[in-house]
């Protein structure tokens, strides 16, 4: 659905507009077609007509120009763009008698990186380019009562098909899973406790009404109110929901949080708390888990790992705001990230990226608590690549100002292993399955085995709120392949000296990827000042 705003434009979307032209449109138009350019990476977060008139602005001296910006109408939304205005896209049309010659690449040059003069949300840049003409209609096949039948036939026996292949690989998983030793097996995930039950106490241990703000991950630091709801005083002047609620996916980021935290001070007794811990959050984000963590253990240091610059301003401007001092932001990969911690903190950390986490924990002999997800992006460091490309290594902003640094590949020198170069650091080429454990179990062929796991596991699980958890025709399957690549990445650390455990986050029934995994090098919890209470788990 388009919103169509400038010259007193009416759509379905949002009703009268007010023009936002400053010249009035001239009085003919020749018959040629007008110049038209795309525009993208407009700012979400400021209403359409604003968004229009302050394009319009930057063609000021040129007549008649009108702007459509790309609104949601009537269509569902995901919930995370449940606070955007409109798409964040949309077309800049100049009739041709006010273009005087000039081509749409003019015009795109004059629109690509332009200050608009409004807020955005950091990292957004405006792009430009001539817009392609819309493509012509397909001429209507010609239509009988004998060709459609057969259409029809057709695309039964290809679902037919596909239905049979999809039987076939679930009924391998299933007969691969069967044959994996404990802890997996068909019964994995009824070993998986839930957080609370594993500690006998559901007690919230934050209080978020002490929280600033600026730490609460329930609060977007961008639209300044809850995540998914709408402008509201209450709550000591946070945004709520609808009905003075915290909507779902804001309460979501609170129960992960929580759920960390809750571990976190199982785990860690007054010694601990009183020490001067190092605690890193690789794949940090804008700060959702490092920050309120940081308020709630302010003896410890925290560091953010993350590979995108403008999440990290962000990052840094929250912890200002916060008033914590006890809080740093990096840019940089995960993978190339050395300095010296104690504890390893990941929150959907997508991909392989979870894996070097867990490698850099196990480097720097350093407890562990990560919750992963997007399993089916290990599709990518099965081909070879990173936690979000085959081909790049590193982050490339929008505007293309940092080239990924392509993936050097060579041989280590000890161990045959391959490696890669991730910003001038040489590191181990992840490879799957992760576990000696799960290679012998899967035997010849486990990496293709390990594959169509990742694949299979990659749904929204235990998510009550989510239209795919529940929809899933082999959801059960499902699960229990997740389970055995989180079990597949435990066995790894256990075999490299660590006591480990299998959690499930507070509220996991509505929390989708909802798995927490709990690790602590044998020999060196007296040091850190940790116990460990999942004993037996």
């Amino acid at each position: 659905m388009r919103c169509s705003l400038g010259d007193g434009v009416q759509t379905a979307a949002q009703g009268p507009v007010a023009s936002d032209s400053a010249h009035p449109a001239p009085a003919a138009q020749p018959a040629e077609d007008p110049v038209r350019v795309f525009v993208g990476g407009l700012p979400w977060n400021v209403p359409a007509s604003e968004v229009a008139a302050a394009v319009r602005a930057v063609l000021a001296d040129v007549p008649g120009v009108r702007v459509d910006v790309r609104g949601f109408g009537d269509a569902p939304r995901r919930a995370r763009d449940a606070d955007k205005h409109h798409q964040g896209t949309g077309f800049v049309t100049i009739p041709t008698a006010s273009a005087r010659g000039a081509t749409a690449e003019t015009f795109a040059a004059r629109l690509h990186g332009a200050d608009l003069g409004i807020p955005a949300a950091p990292g957004m840049l405006i792009r430009a380019e001539p817009a392609h003409p819309p493509p012509a209609p397909p001429a209507p096949a010609p239509s009988d009562a004998a060709s459609d039948e057969e259409r029809r036939r057709m695309r039964e026996h290809k679902q037919r098909q596909r239905r049979r292949r999809v039987e076939a690989r679930m009924a391998l998983l299933r007969a691969a899973i069967e044959g994996i030793p404990h802890p997996g097996g068909p019964d994995a995930q009824e070993r998986c406790v839930r957080l609370a039950d594993a500690l006998g106490d559901e007690t919230p241990p934050i209080d978020w009404a002490r929280m600033p703000s600026a730490a609460d991950p329930a609060i977007d630091p961008v639209a300044g109110r809850a995540l998914g709801g709408h402008a509201d005083a209450g709550s000591s002047g946070r945004a709520l929901g609808p009905g003075g609620e915290l909507p779902l996916r804001a309460l979501r980021k609170r129960w992960q949080a929580e759920s960390f935290a809750l571990a976190l001070k199982a785990m860690a007794g007054e010694d601990a708390r009183a020490r001067r811990l190092r605690v890193v959050d690789f794949a940090t984000g804008t700060g959702n888990l490092c920050l309120p963590l940081a308020h709630e253990f302010p003896s410890w240091e925290f560091l953010g790992v993350e590979m995108k610059p403008a999440a990290v301003d962000l990052f840094r401007r929250r912890a200002a705001d916060a008033g914590l001092a006890n809080v740093r932001g990096v840019v940089g990969m995960i993978e190339a990230f050395e300095e010296p911690f104690d504890i390893a903190l990941a929150l959907h950390a997508c991909g392989n990226a979870t894996d070097y986490a867990l490698w850099r924990a196990e480097q720097a002999r350093a407890a562990f608590l990560v919750c992963p997800c997007c399993v089916g992006k290990l599709q990518f460091s099965l081909a070879g690549g990173s936690a979000f490309s085959t081909k790049h290594r590193e982050w490339q902003t929008q505007d293309g100002s940092q080239a990924p640094q392509g993936m050097s590949a060579g041989r280590a020198v000890e161990g045959g292993a391959s490696t890669v170069t991730v910003q001038g650091v040489e590191v181990p080429q992840i490879g799957h399955p992760r576990s000696a454990w799960m290679r012998g179990a899967l035997g010849s062929g486990a990496e293709e085995a390990f594959g169509a796991m990742a694949k299979a596991g990659d749904i929204a699980h235990g998510a009550a709120h989510s239209d795919k958890a529940g929809g899933h025709a082999h959801e059960d399957l499902a699960r229990l392949c997740k389970t055995h690549l989180e079990l597949d990445r435990l066995e790894r650390m256990r075999e490299a000296g660590y006591r480990v455990s299998l959690l499930r986050l507070l509220r996991d029934e509505q929390t989708g990827k909802g798995d927490l995994l709990l690790g602590v090098p044998e020999r060196r919890e007296e040091d850190l000042g940790l116990s460990w209470p999942w004993q037996g788990l």
